[in-house]
């Protein structure tokens, strides 16, 4: 007869392939609500995007924020933006290949004014680093950016995360602290020297499930004459 230990081994044997994809995922949905106050007027702003990648996402070994982004898996996303009942509907396609290469197109369909879109061609040279330069069409004239993102590990189950980009009139600057793989805990300064204008802001994000996750975030001007204040919350959820 079998023993209690072997039976114990053999069902843990048996479960072991459905552990190790338990957390893996193919299909991600999430939805963000923001408000923002300038003076005595606000706005709200809801997006909703829903994104399918090429191949399955592992999540093994890594903050769940930042999986798609460390096992390099790029994917097809549709997005709907809701700015004061001003619609915009978007798509978006991005791949990493072997060699390193990084390349991504969008295009955005507002109810009304034209169609925009663009490009971007970036580089990994490893595993949790990547340099992008984007061109974008605002219908009159081809905006350039560019920004790099880093994460890497800490002790133990804890990350952290590096992100900057520069425009023609705006530089950002942005890290997140990963406590472990579940819960993170982020700041971003924007400065936009074009309008005398610098959020400071906050943020934070917790997977209640591995396949389940919600954040909040608020921000604020700390430069020039406008009074403005951003707060956000989102979730998303994965397949």
């Amino acid at each position: 007869m079998f023993s209690v230990r072997k039976i114990s081994l053999a069902v843990a044997l048996a479960a072991a392939p459905f552990l190790a994809t338990a957390q893996d995922y193919q299909f991600e949905v999430k939805a963000n609500y923001a408000n923002t106050e300038v003076e005595s007027s606000d706005f709200d702003v809801t997006t909703l995007a829903g994104t399918f990648y090429w191949n399955q996402v592992s999540t093994a070994g890594h903050p769940l924020a930042e999986a798609a982004f460390l096992e390099r898996q790029g994917g097809l996303t549709v997005s709907y933006l809701n700015v004061e009942n001003f619609d915009v509907w978007g798509l978006e396609a991005d791949h990493y290949f072997d060699s390193g290469l990084y390349l991504a197109g969008r295009y955005n369909m507002p109810e009304e004014g034209d169609n925009t879109f663009g490009a971007s061609i970036g580089f990994s040279p490893a595993a949790g680093l990547l340099f992008v330069l984007d061109a974008d069409d605002d219908s009159e004239d081809i905006n350039y950016a560019g920004r790099v993102k880093y994460v890497g590990d800490l002790q133990g189950d804890a990350a952290f995360g590096l992100e900057a980009g520069v425009a023609e009139d705006t530089v950002s600057i942005s890290g997140d602290y990963f406590f472990n793989r579940q819960f993170s805990i982020g700041a971003e300064i924007v400065n936009d020297s074009d309008i005398d204008y610098t959020l400071l802001g906050v943020e934070a994000k917790y997977f209640i499930a591995p396949n389940f996750w919600a954040g909040a975030g608020v921000g604020t001007n700390v430069s020039g004459d406008a009074d403005t204040t951003v707060w956000q919350i989102e979730a998303g959820l994965r397949f």
